[in-house]
């Protein structure tokens, strides 16, 4: 009965240890680096001021794919040169200024900036620790900190997809004014070659 009773405590020993093996190679699978490859929002908006409306943001702002490691990274990658668990987003940032001579009406252009967050996988789903955080910006020399929100967890779509729900105020120049626009964020994962 002794021999028994220590088989199933190994073999549930050994079953936990495989089930925790499998997460992690699962969890890992999705590590990395990511690229935005949509960027839509619920409305239609002119954010590079040429007149032209769109809800996919994607053609509104140049700057998409520019920064060197992607606009995603989920720490640790499958190199695992630490076990911790951060994300690292990159957005657009609009930089814009009232005071140039040749556009009056809004001089814009894009640029990354983001923010950390630690996380836990559990069921395809990254739950991030930090749900908001302040971009700091300036506009003619006056400060204009504006907060943004991650309105949902990173969640898998496919194996090579991941997709968050944003909340981010960007310059309408069609109603010259700030909008807070809901954004479905698609990534990709960039793959080397």
């Amino acid at each position: 009965m002794k021999f028994v009773k220590a088989f199933f405590v190994i073999l549930s020993v050994v079953s936990c240890s495989s089930d925790e093996t499998i997460t992690t190679e699962e969890f890992r699978a999705y590590t990395g680096n990511y690229n935005i490859v949509s960027f839509k929002a619920n409305e239609s908006v002119d954010l590079n001021n040429d007149g032209i409306s769109s809800e996919e943001l994607m053609n509104e702002i140049d700057s998409f794919n520019d920064y060197f490691s992607g606009d995603l990274y989920i720490r640790p990658d499958n190199n695992g040169f630490d076990d911790v668990q951060l994300i690292s987003f990159t957005f657009p940032k609009t930089k814009i200024t009232f005071e140039s001579l040749l556009h009056p009406e809004g001089d814009v252009s894009f640029i990354g900036f983001g923010n950390l967050s630690y996380y836990e996988f559990d069921s395809n789903t990254f739950i991030l620790e930090e749900r908001q955080y302040i971009e700091y910006a300036y506009i003619d020399n006056v400060e204009d900190n504006r907060t943004v929100y991650l309105e949902s967890d990173l969640t898998v779509k496919d194996s090579n997809h991941l997709e968050l729900k944003l909340r981010k105020e960007y310059y309408d120049f069609n109603d010259a004014q700030w909008k807070m626009l809901d954004i479905d964020v698609l990534y990709e994962k960039i793959t080397s070659n």
